[in-house]
């Protein structure tokens, strides 16, 4: 038997383990204060005269919100297994049982979450870690608008699936990472600032080409409308505006 097989067989009894957040959930005290202190966070990266405005106030605050409320989202409708190294060996295999939760497709989707808010005081950036190896990771941060990496904020909704993580910039630092202006300038497109687009709405989609299984197109690409992916997204978006009742989002 493959060793990967042997792997995954080994760890399903342990697959999916992970409490994914409701919506009443992200409104216990626990939660509210998490955001809180995310919005604090955020306002410490400001000029102090700037930190004290009730509108930069509001703004880390919906920010601060949109992070925890969209990654739980974004867990709630890909369902990823964990541990996160499992999830990732069954998307890159050639198999094909899954098809999302790799981390550049949750930072993707955290910064469709995170555009719905327009912004004056913060922006919206992508970066990457360990680029080029087996480790790479993708995230999205915040930082002042004008401010210089590394004054930042590292959100990342990959790590514990759901449960947001945030880096300090001495964390960002001491692993090295690194800005992604072109993966943000790229997304940027797709979702622009103030947007009302369904969660369920993906950047790129997976190929059908077993022979090449890590091959994405962008939804804007016909050969990416041609995929069962695209199909499944487009059934998904359906499905969840009728259980919004035509809402994008509904935490």
């Amino acid at each position: 038997m493959p060793r990967f097989l042997l792997l995954v067989l080994a760890a399903l009894p342990f697959a999916g383990c992970i409490n994914i957040r409701t919506a009443q959930e992200l409104q216990t005290p626990q939660a509210l204060q998490q955001s809180a202190d995310l919005a604090e966070q955020l306002l410490s990266l400001l000029p102090a005269e700037q930190a004290a405005t009730p509108e930069a106030r509001q703004e880390a605050r919906a920010l601060a919100d949109a992070a925890y409320r969209g990654s739980a989202a974004i867990a709630r409708i890909n369902r990823p297994l964990f541990p996160c190294w499992l999830n990732n060996r069954i998307i890159n295999s050639p198999f094909r049982l899954r098809d999302r939760g790799l981390c550049w497709q949750w930072q993707e989707d955290l910064f469709r979450e995170l555009r719905r808010t327009p912004t004056s005081f913060f922006r919206l950036g992508c970066c990457v870690r360990d680029a080029g190896n087996r480790h790479e990771h993708h995230a999205v941060y915040l930082a002042p608008a004008g401010a210089e990496w590394p004054c930042v904020r590292v959100l990342d909704a990959w790590r514990y699936q759901g449960h947001l993580a945030v880096l300090t910039p001495l964390e960002v630092a001491e692993d090295e990472w690194v800005d992604e202006p072109q993966t943000a300038q790229w997304l940027g497109a797709y979702f622009p600032e103030g947007h009302s687009l369904p969660m369920e709405q993906w950047a790129r989609v997976r190929s059908d080409n077993r022979w090449n299984y890590r091959e994405y197109f962008p939804i804007s690409d016909r050969r990416g409308q041609n995929t069962k992916q695209y199909r499944e997204m487009t059934q998904r978006i359906r499905e969840g505006l009728q259980q919004r009742n035509g809402k994008p989002t509904d935490y």
